[in-house]
């Protein structure tokens, strides 16, 4: 278990990538509310929502959450998030291309477990597999206490229990337990069809309990390759862009952001998520007059000044997030681009992104 680093009061530098976000307005909008509103009230900028590499305040996430709760009258709302969430769980940004390559559920969690922190340091998960019993055990420890955590750790605890009826292909396979720290909400009704076992309130953690033979569950054929979620990113981003701009500069530029921070953000993986061979893909970028090492510094540059300017990670935690070997390298890299240093640039408040 990687722990998350904190400085400062009650998880000022806690973080959770935007993506967390997808699904929020199409969400309020059916319930008939006005997400742009809420957004407004937690104090969360809309625009940054669409940007996939992007880092968000974790304790406004959490706000967002209990707002929207509350202001539009439904105490189960992040359980009709859960049940709203695309098959192929797009919330998870670039962490959910790490279970594609698991061969069964305990690959899967392990290696979640392990690259956590990439996706969000605000809480962390635990699984239990070697104790007493026929279960084990995934634990939700959220690391803000002082925060209300209703709504944030029911989607959560949800999300998982979901991911795995699908990753494992057993869309039947319920928990065996599910706990939660938090008091007994008045109607347990969503809890009960999602969940589907016997639920626990004012617990000591919040914690799903499932059969230990659920980790050997294959996971072949339970979600597709990786280019099927990758082209989720890749048309909610060109959406976005003019639609004269369709060059494979474009494309591989919208396929980087996709991945990077998975450390499978490399020319293999790309091409391959493309339907290409890494020498075509080269070919074509040469064809317009850039090459993929030189569209991946520039996501870099990009993602570092904007995760330098906009949040208060910690600079290393950076570092990781874009796949730099070290913290001294990524340093080295941002001073080559901005001709001061991370810390440097984040206290100046510039709005400069060109050295």
């Amino acid at each position: 278990m990687l722990a998350p680093h904190f400085s400062g009061r009650d998880g000022d530098h806690a973080y959770i990538r935007t993506t967390a976000l997808l699904g929020f307005h199409e969400l309020v909008e059916r319930i008939g509310g006005d997400p742009d509103a809420l957004l407004r009230m937690a104090d969360i900028a809309a625009g940054p929502l669409h940007d996939i590499g992007g880092l968000m305040s974790f304790r406004r996430y959490v706000d967002l959450h209990e707002i929207s709760a509350r202001e539009l009258n439904r105490p189960a709302f992040a359980l009709e998030w859960v049940r709203a969430t695309p098959s192929h769980f797009p919330n998870l940004g670039p962490l959910a291309y790490l279970g594609y390559f698991a061969t069964d559920i305990r690959e899967w969690a392990e290696t979640g477990l392990c690259y956590w922190r990439l996706h969000c340091n605000g809480f962390t998960m635990q699984l239990f597999e070697d104790i007493e019993g026929p279960d084990a055990i995934f634990r939700y420890r959220h690391l803000m206490p002082s925060l209300p955590m209703r709504q944030a750790t029911e989607r959560t605890l949800g999300n998982i229990v979901e991911l795995t009826r699908v990753i494992g292909n057993h869309p039947d396979k319920n928990p065996t337990l599910v706990r939660f720290q938090h008091a007994r909400p008045r109607d347990i009704s969503l809890h009960e069809a999602m969940f589907r076992c016997p639920l626990e309130f004012d617990a000591e953690h919040s914690e799903i309990l499932f059969d230990k033979e659920a980790l050997d569950y294959k996971t072949v054929g339970a979600i597709k390759l990786p280019r099927t979620v990758l082209g989720f990113y890749i048309r909610s981003r060109l959406r976005a862009m003019p639609i004269y701009d369709q060059t494979m500069k474009a494309t591989v530029e919208l396929a980087v952001a996709g991945v990077i921070g998975t450390r499978r953000c490399n020319v293999q993986f790309v091409s391959d998520s493309l339907g290409l061979t890494p020498k075509k893909l080269q070919r074509l970028l040469a064809e317009e007059g850039t090459s993929f090492s030189d569209i991946l510094d520039d996501a870099r540059r990009a993602a570092a000044i904007r995760m330098v300017k906009r949040s208060n990670a910690p600079i290393a935690n950076i570092a990781g997030l874009l796949d730099y070997s070290s913290t001294p390298a990524f340093i080295l890299a941002f001073k080559r681009w901005m001709r001061m240093s991370p810390t440097k640039f984040r206290r100046s408040g510039t709005t400069s992104t060109a050295a």
